[in-house]
């Protein structure tokens, strides 16, 4: 009786973590649910979101590799808000990178693909860009570098797409390109990645 009676706590005990954990993590969900729906709606989203970063750490104090890629993501998007915007466009481009980088998030948590119902409009700096290679697919090769900004080649496959956009006068594609460039001769690496993740996003036409 006395070894039932230990096994039968040991298996509630581990049956109530389990179950708050779930409800904990349905906190994360709705949380972040209601983060991106704020953005898209052009409301307060930050605050909805540092309540999920919170509730996050509360739920997650140890750094596995998933939890450290959600902190990750929230790091970038502090680094971004912190941004010393020039014009509206870079504004625009900003904040369309923030939006790509909570969508990354809710995918973590959800394990899921995010679907967008509200459409948001992409940035002139980023269409002009998306229009640019869709015009000059023999530059298609140069992606393949821009994954990560650690790679050898990331810089000059940069610096060519940038050639090819000011020879063409497409400048809006130039001037995203030299937001990124600027980022990276400034050795910001992460903030390197975080603007360059809507090439990430391109899809080849």
């Amino acid at each position: 009786l006395t070894s039932y009676y230990k096994e039968a706590n040991e298996l509630l005990d581990e049956l109530y973590k389990i179950s708050a954990n779930d409800k904990n993590r349905t906190i994360l969900e709705s949380l972040i649910d209601s983060t991106l729906d704020a953005y898209f709606m052009g409301n307060d989203y930050l605050k909805i979101f540092e309540e999920f970063i919170n509730e996050y750490k509360n739920l997650y104090p140890s750094s596995k590799k998933e939890q450290h890629r959600i902190l990750w993501r929230y790091d970038l998007i502090e680094k971004l808000s912190l941004y010393k915007i020039k014009n509206d466009e870079e504004k625009e481009t900003i904040h369309y990178c923030i939006g790509l980088e909570l969508i990354k998030i809710y995918e973590l948590v959800f394990k899921n693909k995010y679907k967008v119902d509200n459409i948001k409009r992409t940035p002139l700096y980023i269409s002009a860009f998306y229009r640019f290679l869709n015009k000059n697919k023999n530059l298609y090769s140069y992606l393949e570098y821009l994954s990560d900004s650690d790679h050898p080649l990331f810089l000059s496959s940069i610096k060519t797409l940038r050639k090819e956009a000011a020879q063409k006068k497409v400048i809006g594609a130039i001037n995203y390109l030299d937001m990124i460039i600027e980022a990276y001769n400034a050795n910001k690496l992460d903030f390197v990645y975080a603007l360059a993740l809507p090439i990430k996003e391109y899809k080849k036409k």
